[in-house]
């Protein structure tokens, strides 16, 4: 049985050798591999692209506020776990980074063997 991101990847695939756009199936623009409409919905959506890191980092900081401020994870547009400011994924992703993260560093082996500091 294929998971989702294996039908999709399969979807698109299929789309694309059939020179339809590959996010929605329709007729794509020109020389390029996406529609009109699927152009226009990527390009209000992309954010601002080649400016300054300062701007940037401002730009991200305001999307995670509203984010935020909306109950949405701050990561993505899910819903927040109650109270936290992540989905449930990212909190399990930072979970398993972070155990990995202190299994590298020895940290984790020091501390099961009563061994501290």
């Amino acid at each position: 049985m294929l998971t989702g991101s294996q039908r999709n990847a399969r979807l698109y695939h299929r789309r694309l050798d059939a020179g339809l756009c590959p996010r929605c199936g329709g007729e794509p623009e020109d020389w390029r591999r996406t529609c009109a409409k699927c152009l226009a919905y990527q390009a209000a959506n992309r954010g601002p692209r080649n400016v300054d890191p300062a701007v940037q980092r401002s730009y991200m900081a305001e999307l995670r506020r509203k984010r935020l401020a909306a109950g949405l994870c701050a990561r993505c547009n899910r819903p927040a776990i109650d109270g936290l400011t992540t989905c449930q994924e990212h909190r399990e992703a930072q979970g398993r980074h972070s155990r990995e993260y202190k299994e590298r560093r020895g940290v984790l082996r020091l501390v099961s063997s009563g061994i501290t500091g």
